[in-house]
């Protein structure tokens, strides 16, 4: 019996390895935004720091200033330096977009896991350099992420080291440079921070190790995810795609790959988002602060869209052109008008897979969105900076 293509990708993580195992669907990792919010407003309520006065007449003064709109946009409360939890809203939406990683990492290990061996099954793979020659790259896929499992500590380490320097660079300095909080250019005073070390609150602690968890779980798609990518690459010359014309999945056959891209291009966008909001915060040189997480960004967004975007357009285009010839190859002067009327109803279904079959509505929505997004980050970060 042959060997079957499945990327052992659960490797990299014990707990998503143990849901894993259980046949878990992982939805209730997508609670924890939830969690994680309501731990951080127990420890700023600890510390006395949960709201404060004119919460919202504030809240309306710093969303202008994050957004630069005009003065009459609503009514807004003098400056205050205090940063309460409910004022915090770059952390907020930094907290609430990061708890979804775990839940989009399960859920695109998933797709990732299954996804050549689900697309032979239904036939629509073929192999002009023989099978083998892509068992041979799967095999080699898998013993990366053997010897990547052995890294987790090393993972770890570096997102607490990512962590410690925003820490760091938030102590230094006057906190949320573009909040006027003074009324004369003045920011955010650390020591009225919410998250501020102190010896009056832990919240700072809920900061370090959320932050921690959340920057690991980045850093651990990436690890594991990139090698996806190399695969897909290293294999582009031994696997032609094609497509399910009867279109069981929904997806002419590219559901898995469907599934593996939306939470693909999903996690790119609230992680952009959330290293904007973190630079928002940031008094000095976010763009150095950042730079571990900003470099690693920057340089797999345009492999984890561009990559499969190409391959997929390209084999889905040649398959097509090469169906199509063989229809009109097999037509004949002497064919039966059932025979030509089937070969012209074949054409017809496969005219109908789209040159991006796993595409619609919610994935050019989310395309765009990443597009934009990750436009958006690279500019305001720029903006920072100069």
């Amino acid at each position: 019996m042959a060997q079957d293509l499945r990327l052992q990708i659960f490797q990299g993580e014990s707990l998503l390895q143990h849901l894993r195992q259980r046949n878990s669907s992982g939805g209730f990792l997508f609670w924890l935004p939830i969690v994680a919010l309501g731990s951080f407003a127990v420890l700023a309520a600890a510390g006395q720091d949960l709201g404060q006065a004119d919460l919202a007449g504030l809240l309306c003064h710093d969303i202008k200033a994050y957004i630069y709109a005009n003065d009459k946009l609503c009514s807004s409360a003098p400056p205050s330096e205090r940063m309460s939890f409910l004022r915090d809203l770059p952390l907020l939406i930094t907290i609430t977009l990061l708890s979804l990683t775990p839940g989009l990492m399960y859920r695109q290990w998933l797709g990732i896991e299954s996804f050549l061996d689900s697309m032979e099954r239904r036939n629509i793979l073929a192999w002009p350099n023989g099978r083998a020659a892509v068992l041979q790259e799967v095999q080699s896929c898998n013993a990366y992420y053997r010897r990547a499992s052995r890294t987790s500590l090393a993972i770890l380490a570096f997102s607490f080291l990512s962590v410690s320097i925003v820490c760091k660079a938030l102590a230094v300095g006057s906190d949320y440079p573009v909040l006027d909080t003074t009324g004369n250019g003045g920011a955010v005073k650390y020591s009225l921070w919410w998250a501020a070390i102190s010896s009056e609150g832990w919240a700072w602690l809920g900061y370090v190790g959320w932050g921690t968890l959340f920057v690991y779980s980045v850093v651990l798609q990436n690890v594991y995810g990139g090698r996806a990518v190399a695969l897909l690459w290293r294999t582009r010359k031994s696997i032609d795609y094609g497509a399910d014309v009867d279109n069981l999945d929904g997806h002419f056959g590219w559901s898995d790959v469907r599934k593996i891209l939306l939470c693909t291009w999903t996690a790119i966008i609230i992680h952009g988002i959330a290293m904007a909001m973190v630079a928002i915060s940031l008094p000095n040189h976010p763009a150095i602060v950042l730079s571990p997480l900003l470099i690693q960004w920057l340089v797999t967004t345009p492999f984890y869209v561009g990559i499969p975007i190409y391959l997929i357009r390209k084999n889905i285009a040649n398959w097509k052109s090469a169906e199509l010839s063989k229809l009109t190859l097999a037509q004949v002067p002497a064919a039966s008008t059932q025979q030509a009327t089937a070969a012209g109803a074949m054409a017809d279904r496969i005219r109908r897979v789209r040159v991006n079959p796993y595409a619609g509505i919610t994935a050019r929505i989310v395309y765009f969105l990443g597009f934009v997004s990750s436009l958006t980050v690279v500019i305001q970060i720029l903006r920072i900076i100069y």
